[in-house]
């Protein structure tokens, strides 16, 4: 990675793949997609933190959690494309599985490595124990819950990854010229709205951004964060409670 910051004014123009924006228009237009997708999340786990409401049913949950993905997911990519960037420029690429998988069992890897070295450092020396310890979920029994299950995970981590690494890490690096400076603020803003977790979660969530944002820069393909986000995600819900 490189700083590449610049001494632009607010109004100067940003060269996208698409189109010559100035930055106040970029600004707005992130505004507008962090207050769709993390804004409302943030404010929720804010309430988490003070007050735990009934649990809801696990299809309940999930069907919930589905639709909430959904609804990030499809205004995000309409902004994009109404910007006039092609989601390519974004990451959005076609899917190779025999070169997205083994990166993304790559990430999954180093984020085992990197949160169970903050699990130790709280006092649990297992992955698992300390996943337990911070992550709150129930697998539904029903073949219908499991089938809305699967398709929320993969919905949610598809609308996580195109938020928190593929568009944020984007739009940043036009806005400011560093992608260190991206890396960082996008994964601050997905541990936001973690905490609910507690310190460790958000310690975990901020490391697994900044793992993913590391990954996603490297590639520029945004498959390969969902992927390992998916099946990390898989994981931790098939951890006994």
């Amino acid at each position: 990675m490189n700083d590449r910051s610049g001494e632009e004014g607010a109004g100067s123009s940003v060269g996208t793949s698409g189109s010559l924006r100035s930055k106040r228009e970029l600004l707005v237009e992130m505004a507008a997609v962090v207050c769709l997708a993390i804004l409302a999340d943030f404010i929720w786990a804010l309430i988490l933190l003070y007050e735990r409401p009934a649990p809801l049913a696990p299809i309940a949950d999930h069907v919930g959690l589905l639709v909430r993905s959904v609804q990030v997911i499809v205004p995000t990519l309409y902004i994009i494309s109404r910007s006039g960037d092609l989601w390519t420029s974004f990451g959005v690429r076609r899917l190779r599985p025999l070169q997205d998988v083994p990166y993304a069992l790559g990430a999954i890897a180093l984020v085992v490595l990197v949160d169970g070295f903050i699990f130790a450092l709280w006092g649990m020396p297992r992955y698992a124990a300390g996943a337990q310890s911070i992550y709150m979920g129930t697998m539904p029994s029903s073949g219908l819950g499991k089938s809305i299950f699967a398709l929320a995970i993969v919905a949610n981590s598809f609308a996580e990854e195109l938020i928190c690494r593929a568009y944020l890490i984007t739009r940043l690096e036009q806005l400011t010229g560093s992608n260190v400076f991206a890396l960082v603020t996008s994964s601050l803003l997905f541990a936001s709205y973690h905490i609910y977790q507690g310190p460790i979660g958000i310690q975990c969530a901020f490391a697994t951004g900044l793992v993913f944002g590391m990954v996603f820069l490297r590639s520029r393909r945004i498959w390969i964060p969902i992927l390992a986000h998916t099946i990390l995600n898989f994981y931790l819900y098939s951890l006994p409670r």
